[in-house]
C-alpha cells in the first residue's frame, strides 16, 4: 500500500493511469464535477475509450447534484459507460419503488492492475490552489497485486447495485497479505465500524486518527474512551475549517467532556482536511472514505481498505504525524473563544446528531 497525500500528485498519477490504460478503467466517486479537475478525468476517460478501453463510470446523484447531466451524457456519447447510484429520493421510497436506498459515498478506482481509494474525488476543491483549485488535504492510497482483483469486485458489485438490479449489502474481500478491502452499507451491521471497534479495543500503545466529520457513534466515542482508560494515546485530529460547518460545530459542543476524558484533539490548519484514516498501534491502518458520523454509517455505501502490515503502519503513522504538526491542539482556552451564538448553535447540533445517533443505530459487524 502506498500512502499518497499530495491531491495534485495522487490526480496526475490516476489521470496517467488512465491515459496509458490498456484493457479497463473503473471509476466510482460520489463527487463529479463539471469543473477543471472533472474535466481532466472527462479527457481522459474519453480518451482511454477511443483506445477501445473499457471505461465505466459510476457517481452518486446527490454528489454530483450541482453536475450538469450534459457531462455525463457527452462521456456516453464517446464511449463511456456512465452510470449514477439510484435516485436521491430513494432514502425515503426507494424500497417501495425498488431503486437503490442508500447514497454511494465510496471512492474506487482500477485501472488495469492497480487500485485507489480514499477521500479524493473529481472536483477542483481537490485540485490545488496553484492550479487554480482549493487545495483541500486528503489522504489516499494505490495498491497492485490480488487486491487489485477485490477493488474489481466491489466496483461490479456496486454497478449491479446502482439500478436495483441485486440488493445493497455489505461487502469484505478475503485478507490478501495482510490488507483487505471492506465496503459498508446502510443495513442493520456496519463492516467497517466494526473493524474499528475491533482494533480500538486490542490497542495497546495508540489510537490516531483523522476525520473530517466527526461526531462519533456512541460505540466508537465508548471505544476511544475505554482506550485511553487503560493508558492508551489516543489522538484525533479534526478540521479547523470545515465545508460542513454544522458537525464541526456540533462536534465542538463535546469537545469539553472529550477532553475531560482523555482525548487529545487536534484541529487541521491550513485548508479544509477531508481524511479519513486511522492508525492502531503499530500493525492497523485504515484508509477510506468512512466519516465518523451516523450519516455514514447509517445511510451511506463506504469503503476502506485496512491494512495488518507494519511497513503500511509506519507509513500511516509517519503521515498522521505531519498532519498533527499542520494542526493546533483543541484546549478548555481555545473553547473559551468561541463565540456564543455559535456554541449555541453547536449545541442545538449536537442534540440533533445525538438523536440521530440514537435514531439510527448501527450494531458492529
Amino acid at each position: 500500500m502506498q500512502v499518497i497525500a499530495d491531491m495534485g500528485a495522487f490526480a496526475d498519477r490516476v489521470l496517467g493511469d488512465i491515459r496509458g490504460a490498456r484493457r479497463r478503467v473503473d471509476v466510482e466517486c460520489f463527487i463529479v464535477r463539471a469543473d477543471k479537475l472533472g474535466g481532466e478525468l472527462a479527457r481522459a476517460l474519453a480518451e482511454a475509450a477511443g483506445r477501445g478501453v473499457r471505461c465505466r463510470l459510476l457517481y452518486d446523484p446527490l454528489g454530483c447534484r450541482t453536475t450538469p447531466r450534459s457531462y455525463f451524457a457527452a462521456l456516453a456519447e464517446k464511449g463511456v459507460e456512465v452510470r449514477r447510484f439510484g435516485w436521491v429520493g430513494a432514502l425515503l421510497v426507494g424500497r417501495l419503488i425498488n431503486r437503490p436506498a442508500a447514497r454511494n459515498h465510496a471512492r474506487v478506482i482500477v485501472v488495469d492492475d492497480v487500485a485507489y481509494t480514499g477521500g479524493h474525488a473529481w472536483g477542483d476543491e481537490w485540485w490545488p490552489a496553484a492550479r487554480g483549485g482549493q487545495g483541500w488535504h486528503d489522504v489516499c492510497c494505490a495498491v497492485e497485486g490480488a487486491i487489485v482483483d477485490d477493488f474489481a469486485t466491489l466496483f461490479e458489485k456496486h454497478w449491479s447495485e446502482s439500478n436495483a438490479a441485486r440488493p445493497i449489502g455489505d461487502y469484505a474481500g478475503e485478507p490478501r497479505d495482510g490488507l483487505r478491502v471492506v465496503s459498508d452499507a446502510p443495513v442493520k451491521q456496519s463492516v467497517i465500524l466494526g473493524r474499528y471497534l475491533e482494533a480500538i479495543a486490542a490497542a495497546r500503545r495508540r489510537v490516531w486518527l483523522a476525520n473530517a466529520y466527526f461526531f462519533p457513534p456512541r460505540s466508537l466515542r465508548d471505544a476511544l474512551v475505554k482506550a485511553r482508560a487503560r493508558g492508551v494515546d489516543v489522538k484525533v485530529v479534526v478540521p479547523g475549517i470545515s465545508d460542513v460547518p454544522i458537525v464541526q460545530y456540533a462536534a465542538q459542543a463535546h469537545y469539553r467532556r472529550w477532553l475531560a476524558a482523555g482525548l487529545e484533539l487536534w484541529e487541521y490548519q491550513r485548508v479544509m482536511m477531508h481524511s479519513k484514516y486511522a492508525l492502531v498501534d503499530d500493525d492497523w491502518c485504515l484508509i477510506g472514505t468512512f466519516n465518523a458520523n451516523v450519516a455514514s454509517v447509517a445511510f451511506a455505501i463506504e469503503v476502506a481498505l485496512v491494512s495488518h502490515r507494519p511497513i503500511d503502519g509506519a507509513a500511516v503513522a509517519s503521515q498522521l504525524e505531519r498532519d498533527i504538526a499542520a494542526s493546533r491542539p483543541v484546549d478548555v482556552a481555545r473553547l473559551r473563544g468561541i463565540p456564543l451564538g455559535r456554541r449555541i448553535l453547536g449545541r442545538l447540533a449536537a442534540l440533533l446528531m445525538g438523536l440521530a445517533n440514537l435514531l439510527f443505530a448501527r450494531r458492529p459487524a
